[in-house]
């Protein structure tokens, strides 16, 4: 069963940023031990900066109201983590590995933003439709 989401402009919603922020900057975390990188308080830093970034585009969706758009960014943001580990732990950019993983993972981001946009814009529409027949 699904965990169902808080009412929009409710203060719960903080829990999932607060939640989002922490796997995200495990992940860019993870990333860095895969490759093999040394982490340091400047690593950490830009990791935490991209964390509140990924948290906040993803989560304002959600307390503004647009579950649509927050479960598809949700869904996508896995999916860009995800690629980008595989892409660190298979090294398939030899060298280059950390800068295309990251660059991966902000690319499907991006596009699941998009197409969360979209899909909540396509909502709202089909929505506004329906009510305008009743009053018709």
């Amino acid at each position: 069963m699904m965990a169902k989401l808080p009412e929009k402009h409710s203060l719960h919603w903080l829990v999932f940023l607060a939640v989002l922020f922490v796997c995200t900057v495990l992940s860019f975390f993870v990333l860095a031990l895969l490759l093999g990188t040394p982490v340091g308080g400047e690593n950490l830093g830009g990791f935490a900066l991209l964390g509140i970034i990924v948290s906040l585009t993803i989560t304002i969706g959600g307390y503004l109201g647009a579950r649509i758009y927050f479960v598809t960014a949700l869904i996508f943001d896995g999916i860009a983590t995800v690629y980008m580990l595989f892409i660190a732990a298979n090294q398939t950019a030899e060298g280059w590995s950390d800068l295309v993983g990251v660059i991966s993972y902000l690319f499907t981001l991006g596009i699941g933003l998009i197409i969360g946009i979209l899909l909540q814009l396509f909502w709202h529409i089909r929505k506004n439709k329906q009510i305008a027949r009743k009053f018709k």
